[in-house]
């Protein structure tokens, strides 16, 4: 596979930038044939899938610990027995939506119970959270 050149190279990163090949082409002042072209070239793939999954890896890098700082804030809200009983459920609700979607996403088995396990999580803390506002 042969190198980039520089407009190949330049041509990469206002991809990045712009995610047309339309947009692309104009900021760096080629045709858009040429950037059609140089996208059906294997090397200009190459490169522009490495940067594209380096550029989501660091993405998801730094969103990492702000699910986690959410979902920190979401257990505080819900645990917090000053706030009422619907901003508590609603928080404990958000919390299981995203951990079923985290299962989804990750192909969780059909028969593996997660599902009813979360359901089950969720109606015990629907229980707490009504039981502790009655008190």
């Amino acid at each position: 596979m042969s190198e980039l050149t520089s407009g190949q190279k330049a041509f990469v990163a206002a991809m990045l930038r712009c995610g047309s090949v339309a947009t692309a082409a104009k900021e760096i002042e080629i045709s858009r044939r040429t950037g059609w072209r140089w996208m059906g070239l294997p090397q200009v793939q190459a490169e522009l899938a490495g940067a594209a999954g380096n550029l989501l890896d660091r993405l998801s890098d730094g969103l990492g610990g702000k699910v986690y700082e959410a979902i920190e804030v979401l257990g505080s809200i819900m645990s917090n027995p000053e706030m009422s009983a619907g901003v508590r459920v609603s928080a404990a609700s958000a919390i299981l939506s995203t951990a079923a979607r985290v299962g989804a996403a990750y192909g969780a088995p059909e028969d593996s119970g997660q599902s009813v396990e979360l359901e089950a999580l969720w109606e015990r803390i629907r229980l707490k959270v009504v039981e502790k506002t009655r008190l």
